[in-house]
């Protein structure tokens, strides 16, 4: 699934990608989008995203997908962002990426925590 990108997605650019394509590493990238929403993993079901985002008034549009967190997580990002944007994405990283957004952790100063960890 590929979800809709007004944010960063919607500048992406090809030649700021500097992680080599041979790299074996995962690379983390976090999408800033408006349609973003979050999910307990224990009612997670990936198929019913797009029924989800729609409830939410986050429906992605023709040219939008639905991007997924990590589902390991306690919590999960459900974003829409740009498809051609993110396929150029897929495109140099193969499978090495892992998706994520802002909205799913706290940064504080005690480094990043996930949401459902009191403070």
């Amino acid at each position: 699934m590929c979800p809709s990108g007004s944010g960063w997605m919607d500048t992406f650019s090809e030649e700021k990608l500097d992680i080599p394509a041979k790299e074996k590493k995962t690379v983390e990238i976090e999408v800033l989008t408006s349609k973003t929403m979050l999910v307990p993993r224990e009612v997670f079901d990936a198929k019913a995203a797009p029924a989800l985002m729609r409830i939410n008034g986050m429906e992605p549009t023709e040219r939008e997908c639905i991007l997924i967190s990590d589902p390991q997580q306690p919590v999960i990002a459900l974003m829409a962002a740009d498809k051609a944007s993110v396929e150029k994405v897929r495109a140099r990283l193969k499978e090495k990426i892992r998706w994520t957004s802002p909205v799913a952790t706290y940064r504080g100063i005690h480094g990043i925590l996930p949401l459902d960890i009191p403070l």
